[in-house]
């Protein structure tokens, strides 16, 4: 079980749980226990200022982890596709080892860490790695032909959850940023 004791932000006084009124505590106590953890740091402590918000970005990061059809492999590889091209460290630091034990093979995680080419990326990657670069923080229509792919390869379902974990993790990198949450460099000693 982690501790998170100290601010990764200098925007907001650190948040708490005895600071919180008793639903702002029945909150951090389900999202400590969701996460195996005994407090709270980075953007889920800045969300904490509003609990019932980070309440309901908790309970989707449950549905992605619990009922989204894509595999846990899929699911942290799609969200560190989307942290890396969103430079949110602070993120990173967290999903780069979790990729690696759902099985995204190091060398891959790497190649994303270093924005290499789609070319570059392995072929049973590339798919994913372009569908996930086109929607983040997206200001245009998915190509057709893209659309075309994804759905071919891994069908409805499955398309519809990997746009919403790609929105999710979009919410969480322009949380990182509109708060300046930043990785501890004893977590994140690399940079992008």
């Amino acid at each position: 079980m982690s501790t998170m004791t100290t601010p990764a932000t200098d925007r907001f006084p650190f948040v708490k749980r005895e600071d919180l009124d008793a639903e702002g505590q029945a909150i951090w106590d389900k999202r400590c226990q969701a996460v195996n953890s005994t407090g709270l740091g980075g953007h889920f402590n800045v969300m904490m200022r509003s609990p019932r918000l980070c309440q309901a970005v908790s309970e989707l990061e449950g549905y992605f982890r619990f009922s989204a059809v894509h595999s846990k492999h899929d699911r942290e590889f799609i969200t560190i596709v989307v942290l890396r091209k969103a430079a949110a460290r602070y993120a990173w630091a967290r999903h780069e080892h979790q990729a690696i034990r759902d099985g995204v093979p190091a060398e891959v995680v790497e190649q994303i860490r270093m924005q290499a080419a789609l070319a570059d990326i392995p072929p049973a990657y590339r798919l994913i790695t372009e569908f996930t670069r086109a929607l983040t923080f997206a200001t245009a229509e998915l190509p057709r032909d893209l659309f075309d792919r994804v759905i071919k390869e891994k069908g409805e379902r499955w398309t519809l959850d990997a746009v919403a974990l790609i929105g999710h993790y979009s919410l969480v990198a322009t949380t990182i940023h509109g708060f300046g949450v930043r990785a501890r460099e004893d977590v994140d000693g690399r940079t992008f």
